[in-house]
């Protein structure tokens, strides 16, 4: 017998793994944070290192699906998305020119201009 699973708004199961994007401000990555990230057995408290980029990806050991077989369970990943403010005034700007002179260089200077 085979069970079919639908698919997930914010879990993606890997094998045993589930995968989740989880948002976060731009000052929870810059200065370091502890977050709630929902898995599959429920709400857990982890951690954002300071200066955590966009894209980075954490794990919560023991916190993915059980196998069948073995009766271990997966991880729960969980990748980092910094979410950017909607709203434009005056006093984002001006934090936004602030943060701008914290960049040392081009981040994109590593990337190539062509093929």
């Amino acid at each position: 017998m085979r069970a079919r699973v639908r698919s997930h708004r914010f879990f993606k199961r890997e094998g045993d793994d589930i995968h989740t994007t989880v948002p976060v401000t731009f000052t929870e990555a810059y200065r370091g944070a502890e977050i709630e990230v929902g898995t599959v057995h429920g709400p857990v408290r982890a951690k954002v290192p300071a200066g955590t980029n966009s894209g980075r990806t954490f794990r919560l050991r023991g916190k993915g699906v059980r196998n069948t077989k073995t009766r271990a369970f997966g991880d729960h990943l969980y990748t980092i998305q910094i979410v950017v403010p909607k709203v434009m005034s005056p006093a984002g700007e001006k934090t936004a020119s602030a943060v701008a002179d914290l960049y040392r260089g081009n981040p994109r200077e590593e990337l190539p201009t062509g093929l």
